[in-house]
């Protein structure tokens, strides 16, 4: 602005010397002629002026509240305009738009042709939305507002976007397909904010994608309060993670021939103080979300081999008893897990010979070279077995035994549900499985065993070992410690009595 002030005042001044040289001595003369000049060259100034400071106004403003891409209105505009929604009406509508899987064109075709297809999409809201109701939020994200729609026809409204934007792209020669997950929130009196407002659309916008993308929904409280419940179980689990208030819980792992306990496996478990017990297929899931599943590993894994070390000092456990757990096969890709065991062994003095880790084959393993990295160090330095979890439950079970170093094959339960629904297919199945695990040096070990009629079938099956209710649940270390002493003292007395019978005899 000061440079502005400056050039008005130097062409004010050069106008006026001008005048004044042109007039030499006759300025007294025509002094209302001269006063006239001055004046139209001052006018002529300040109009140029004002035109180059509104253009300059009219840039800021364009910078300030619009995208310099797409010509879309941008955050600081949608913040603002926000912040004066009326919730009384009974008309109109927030729409989220995401498009779906744009890092993909970005990745493949490069960032121009993003940018190429973001400025084809908002041409293409333009037609079905006033210009004034567009708003680019981030990279392909976007906000609708809509002011003038009934409620019946929101849906209606919806799906015409989608239609539109599922057209055919042609850009640079090539043919791209867009297309996006819409999540709605109808403005409403019962909304109470502004940040209501927009929760509800964005969590409906989640929802949609979360239901297999390209396509919308409208947000219902029933929605937001399940959504908000699982925000809020993801919080607790972390700040319970952090504070190492994850336990393991032991299953009985036995020997089927004499129901006698062999080994456990540390199953990790969360009770929630307000919830209760919260099943490992909710908040394993969360694990993996928030990229702690290793912390969860290493957690479980190291205060299961401390108490393994109580165990075997107090004589609770034989020579022959053994302890597994799971480790992720993101954890096996991600960390130097051999680094992690072997200084928990270490630390309470554990032999790794008593160690198994459990890994589940039907996850899909990125860098397998990594993983088999990882568990050759784990058996060869450490003694380590290594056993397949959930073998037959995944959709590649018969690639991971070609695969990875394995010692121990554990069957799903899924392999008992085929026997019961199809005795003579299903057990002809179920023995062919246990042939093959002979012959390629296995230990098998079926699970979730739930009744004797399932234990004698194993048994005749020639399966050694076995796990499930039929044998115990996954119980607290205090339960476990009371099983295993009560299965000791039984022991004891057996032999006990057979010593004395042999003496009398």
């Amino acid at each position: 602005m000061k440079q502005r002030f400056k050039l008005l005042l130097s062409l004010t001044i050069f106008s006026l010397g001008t005048a004044v040289y042109g007039q030499g001595d006759t300025l007294l003369k025509h002094e209302k002629g001269l006063i006239y000049k001055i004046t139209t060259y001052i006018l002529v100034i300040v109009i140029i002026s004002l035109l180059a400071k509104y253009r300059w106004i009219k840039d800021l403003y364009q910078k300030a509240y619009f995208d310099e891409l797409t010509t879309a209105k941008n955050k600081t505009r949608f913040r603002k305009e926000m912040g004066r929604l009326n919730f009384e009406s009974n008309r109109g509508l927030g729409m989220f738009l995401d498009l779906d899987n744009f890092k993909r064109i970005n990745d493949t075709y490069g960032h121009h042709m993003g940018d190429l297809v973001l400025r084809e999409v908002v041409k293409r809201l333009h037609k079905i939305f006033d210009h004034n109701s567009i708003y680019r939020l981030s990279g392909d994200e976007f906000f609708i507002l809509h002011k003038n729609i009934e409620e019946d026809d929101i849906e209606k409204k919806a799906a015409e976007t989608l239609k539109e934007l599922r057209k055919p792209l042609e850009i640079l020669g090539s043919t791209l397909k867009v297309h996006g997950s819409i999540g709605i929130c109808p403005i409403s009196p019962k909304i109470k904010s502004t940040s209501e407002f927009l929760h509800r659309a964005d969590v409906a916008m989640y929802t949609a994608k979360k239901n297999g993308k390209g396509t919308f929904v409208v947000a219902d409280d029933q929605m937001i309060e399940k959504f908000d419940r699982y925000r809020q179980l993801e919080k607790d689990f972390i700040y319970h993670l952090e504070n190492k208030e994850i336990f393991p819980y032991f299953q009985p792992k036995v020997e089927l021939e004499t129901e006698k306990i062999v080994g456990v496996e540390a199953l990790a478990r969360w009770i929630h103080p307000e919830e209760g017990f919260i099943p490992p297929g909710v908040f394993i899931p969360i694990a993996e979300k928030n990229e702690v599943i290793a912390d969860l590993d290493f957690l479980i894994a190291e205060s299961a081999i401390k108490s393994l070390k109580t165990w075997i000092e107090e004589g609770i456990v034989g020579d022959d008893f053994n302890l597994s757990f799971n480790i992720s096969v993101k954890t096996l890709e991600g960390l130097d897990v051999y680094d992690h065991i072997e200084n928990m062994l270490k630390k309470y003095g554990v032999p790794g010979n008593r160690v198994q880790i459990e890994i589940t084959e039907s996850i899909f393993i990125n860098n397998i070279q990594k993983v088999l990295y990882e568990m050759n160090l784990l058996k060869e330095r450490l003694g380590i077995s290594i056993a397949l979890d959930d073998f037959t439950a995944g959709h590649a079970s018969l690639k991971g035994l070609g695969v990875l170093e394995i010692d121990t094959l554990k069957f799903d339960r899924s392999l008992l549900q085929i026997v019961k629904e199809n005795v003579d297919k299903g057990q002809r199945i179920y023995s062919t499985l246990i042939d093959l695990s002979d012959d390629m040096g296995y230990i098998s070990v079926a699970e979730g065993i739930e009744d004797a009629a399932e234990s004698e079938f194993l048994k005749k099956e020639g399966v050694k070992y076995a796990q499930g209710y039929h044998f115990g649940r996954p119980m607290p270390e205090n339960d476990l410690v009371a099983v295993l002493i009560n299965e000791r003292s039984e022991l004891k007395l057996k032999k006990n009595t057979c010593s004395e019978s042999e003496i009398v005899a």
